[in-house]
């Protein structure tokens, strides 16, 4: 469909496998709002280049879904002047989506942040998008400048949503996340280093430094070894941005011989982490 969206109201529906382009009011695709809105599927959907403001003067954004208990998955939704994808209710799945290049719009309509993110978590009046699952999506700006501000954006007021496994790359802002009750597991990123700590005396410490650019101060670190420890402490941590200290500590009572071998790294970003691509 050129220049047409889809608006629906009503339940347990399903919306899928539709290409909307040009839409120039609302969004691409709008489910609710209506109280007797619930349930329904958004999927496998491709809604790109939505343009212009409505009555509202509120930028079209690609998907703007308001009905609770509802799935929006698989779709991409690719340079609108509004967000990406809005939701707007509570209980809703927003899974395996990617959001590109939105938030495009300049002039004079009303450009507030929630239309410059991949995905905004938000409310009106009694909607209020909490119990909210975010998981496995891909917000990714590339262009020269960024008009895609934000790769999650969530209202103030929000609670009990969880965010996991998502992908944000060149957004200048990742997160931005306000709710004091949430659930989050952050992007996490790999690492090694091959050492050979040879003999470690009792008390001993061996301890290698390994440069890599996304870590940042406030990461949480795991470290693994692929030869026998044989009682040795392995740990890790980040001693600057862009570097991780890895320590073996010897409190054995003995000296102790290490066999080389690859330290494994991984690094998960904590919530509203700073840019790190």
């Amino acid at each position: 469909m050129y220049g047409t969206g889809v608006y629906v109201w009503g339940s347990f529906g399903l919306i899928s496998n539709n290409i909307i382009e040009n839409v120039g009011f609302g969004s691409a695709i709008a489910l609710g709002p209506d109280v007797n809105t619930i349930g329904g599927i958004i999927s496998n959907n491709l809604c790109i280049n939505g343009s212009g403001y409505d009555d509202n003067t509120t930028y079209v954004s690609g998907i703007e879904n308001w009905a609770a208990y509802s799935h929006v998955v698989g779709n991409y939704c690719v340079g609108n002047y509004g967000a990406g994808i809005f939701l707007g209710n509570i209980s809703i799945t927003c899974n395996s989506n990617y959001s590109f290049n939105n938030g495009k719009a300049s002039g004079a309509g009303n450009l507030v942040s929630p239309q410059k993110a991949g995905v905004c978590l938000g409310s009106s009046g009694s909607y209020i998008a909490s119990y909210c699952q975010v998981a496995n999506n891909f917000l990714i700006d590339n262009q020269g400048t960024a008009t895609q501000t934000y790769g999650i954006l969530e209202f103030s007021g929000l609670s009990y949503n969880n965010y996991n496994n998502n992908t944000t790359v060149g957004c200048p802002t990742p997160t931005s996340i306000s709710s004091s009750i949430v659930e989050w597991n952050g992007p996490r990123l790999f690492a090694s280093i091959a050492v050979t700590p040879g003999t470690i005396g009792n008390l001993g410490i061996y301890g290698v430094t390994l440069s890599y650019a996304p870590a940042a101060l406030g990461d949480d670190v795991k470290a693994s070894y692929t030869q026998n420890l044989q009682g040795v402490v392995l740990s890790a941590y980040v001693t600057a941005n862009g570097t991780i200290g890895i320590e073996f500590e010897n409190e054995t009572g003995a000296s102790v011989t290490l066999a080389a071998g690859t330290v494994n790294v991984w690094l998960t970003k904590p919530i509203n982490y700073a840019k790190y691509v």
